[in-house]
């Protein structure tokens, strides 16, 4: 009998991706330390920025603010309490032109107290005091999420997002679990 196997070699860190708490705190959750409580089937929301970070005058020095989460909440509701929240910027047209898509400067503190998640997805890897403040309170982030207007597409389809509840949306998190791990890629499942 024949079988098929290969190997292969990647980064914790590239593509769709989870950075564990342990990224940036050293007494941080590892990937596999993660609850599954917070990756499978939670509640989340689209918090879609992508107008404000093109019609800025630097789109690559854009940082999510306060008034972002406060104007997506007084359309489509209060975001649930453990919500993974998701903010389409509108930057993954640039992947995979290196260059343009790393060249983000984002690094604001502004946004932060606000959110109170067990998870965060953004579009970028280079905001380093975001990651400090959820690694210190075991909130992982997901990076690099790959089609994600298509999900922004596919719930407005159907009026406001999930029939007008952000409530409604939710996701399966799902990395690639490795021992003592700070991130692994991932796959995100989302459905309303």
């Amino acid at each position: 009998m024949e079988y098929a196997t290969y190997s292969f070699c990647m980064a914790e860190h590239g593509g769709t991706h989870v950075d564990a708490p342990i990224h940036f705190n050293e007494n941080g959750w590892t990937l596999v330390e993660i609850p599954d409580s917070h990756m499978i089937d939670v509640p989340a929301a689209i918090i879609d920025v992508q107008e404000d970070v093109f019609s800025s005058p630097s789109p690559d020095a854009f940082t999510l603010q306060v008034q972002h989460i406060l104007k997506h909440e007084s359309q489509h509701g209060k975001i649930p309490s453990k919500s993974v929240v998701l903010v389409h910027t509108g930057w993954s047209r640039f992947w995979p032109d290196k260059q343009t898509y790393l060249g983000w400067t984002n690094s604001t503190n502004s946004s932060k107290p606000i959110l109170n998640f067990p998870g965060y997805i953004g579009n970028n890897g280079g905001n380093l005091p975001v990651h400090v403040f959820f690694g210190e309170r075991q909130i992982y982030n997901i990076e690099n999420v790959a089609n994600l207007h298509l999900v922004l597409n596919a719930v407005n389809k159907k009026g406001k997002l999930c029939d007008g509840f952000s409530s409604n949306l939710r996701l399966f998190v799902l990395p690639i679990k490795i021992t003592g791990a700070t991130g692994g890629p991932a796959r995100i499942l989302a459905y309303c």
